[in-house]
């Protein structure tokens, strides 16, 4: 067999077992994923699948990867249709809570290796928030040089408690939903642009 064959013959396998695992994840949940399903959904022995991953854990990383890109992808999408950096953050911010409302196993898999303290994020994905939190500390700087953000404020600093603040006001959404939803004066738009005005607020 021709290497390119050979090489793409791989590749849709690697597809094919990384489209299982998703599948999976979406009807069952993160958490409940194993290499036996997998196999099976995938329709390849296990022998096979473990060609390709050793572990679940493997498989993780490589789906965590993907979504990590993805919500780079969304976040530079955003950035491109405002021209202040004020806008620009608030941009960011609302483009994380629409990456969580359409595309919810992914932005799982984005928090997965913040929450599991015990798992090893892989070089390409550390690369990736590397990139993101690049972005955001350009934009930062950005404004403080047109006198849109206090320049007293440290760029890495504003930029990782951005990110805290931003991660917990999405989950805080995701878990208390049902809550929202039945309060009379609640939505979650309100509560997301409350926040995102207390946090530019303070930083002007």
């Amino acid at each position: 067999m021709p290497k390119e064959k050979q090489t793409t013959k791989k590749q849709e396998k690697y597809t094919l077992i990384l489209d299982a695992a998703e599948t999976l994840m979406k009807k069952k949940g993160l958490y409940s994923l194993n290499m036996d399903e997998v196999s099976y959904f995938s329709n390849l022995a296990k022998g096979t699948l473990y060609l390709y991953f050793r572990s679940k854990e493997e498989i993780l990383a490589a789906l965590a990867l993907k979504a990590r890109i993805l919500l780079l992808a969304h976040f530079e999408k955003a950035v491109l249709n405002e021209n202040q950096p004020i806008q620009q953050l608030k941009a960011i911010i609302h483009a994380n809570y629409t990456f969580l409302k359409n595309n919810p196993l992914y932005y799982e898999l984005v928090s997965f290796y913040e929450i599991n303290d015990r798992e090893t994020e892989t070089e390409e994905m550390s690369a990736v928030i590397l990139r993101i939190t690049e972005l955001v500390i350009g934009i930062i700087k950005n404004g403080q040089l047109a006198g849109e953000i206090d320049s007293r404020i440290d760029p890495s600093i504003l930029s990782f408690t951005m990110w805290g603040m931003t991660v917990g006001i999405m989950q805080l959404l995701k878990v208390k939903a049902a809550t929202i939803s039945n309060h009379p004066n609640l939505s979650e738009n309100i509560v997301l642009d409350n926040y995102i005005k207390v946090f530019l607020d303070g930083i002007k």
